[in-house]
């Protein structure tokens, strides 16, 4: 269920009350906002949330490897999946095993990380490859303090919020081993009931995967 950063900051003031010693007894909010923020930016990066991917087509210039228009994705690390547009065709991350410089001619093969350019977090090989990709990404909701703010709201569940947070607070405060232990119990636990699914489906390419949902642990 979604909270705003000031109902989040509530319940891991209350979460901190519940485990803690003499070094966490008085909770300063401007340090909480501060480590409410830590800990959505660590549980953003540690997995693609569905509610937190946007869905881009790019047009590429065909000369530098780069596309003409730029995307909300702010690292190639929060890029999810990248398609030949309009199809089911992947372009995977350039492996290490390829030299990228026999790639000349040709369609997108792959694509590689760069982030010269704010919004265009990759380049592709061939360079002079034209057309379009299809990219999904995540995309953070904004660290400014305009809008990271008390009244934002956070698209991840309450409860592994407010146990990150206070996790963050407890373990900066390093006065009470047993809270944290106690926290990071209780956050590894919600993690693993929270974090987003591994959807598979069938295609007509690949018959020996099941055709249904299913959830990996």
């Amino acid at each position: 269920m979604s909270a705003t950063v000031n109902e989040i900051r509530q319940d891991a003031i209350k979460l901190l009350a519940q485990v803690a010693g003499t070094g966490t007894q008085l909770y300063s909010e401007d340090k909480m906002l501060v480590q409410i923020r830590q800990a959505f930016k660590m549980l953003f990066k540690k997995a693609f949330w569905p509610q937190y991917r946007q869905r881009y087509t790019v047009a590429l210039d065909g000369t530098n490897g780069t596309m003409t228009t730029t995307t909300d994705i702010a690292d190639w690390s929060d890029v999810y999946k990248v398609f030949a547009a309009g199809t089911n065709r992947p372009i995977n991350p350039l492996p290490d095993n390829i030299n990228p410089n026999v790639l000349t001619s040709g369609a997108v093969r792959y694509w590689e990380a760069d982030n010269t350019t704010t919004g265009k977090p990759f380049k592709v090989w061939p360079r002079t490859a034209t057309g379009s990709l299809d990219i999904i990404g995540r995309v953070h909701p904004g660290e400014s303090d305009t809008i990271f703010n008390a009244d934002l709201t956070i698209k991840l569940d309450r409860d592994l919020m407010a146990c990150a947070a206070a996790l963050e607070y407890a373990t900066d405060d390093g006065d009470n081993a047993m809270a944290v232990a106690k926290l990071q119990s209780k956050f590894d636990d919600l993690y693993k009931l929270c974090k987003p699914a591994r959807v598979v489906m069938a295609t007509p390419n690949a018959p020996d995967i099941p055709d249904m949902w299913y959830q990996t642990n």
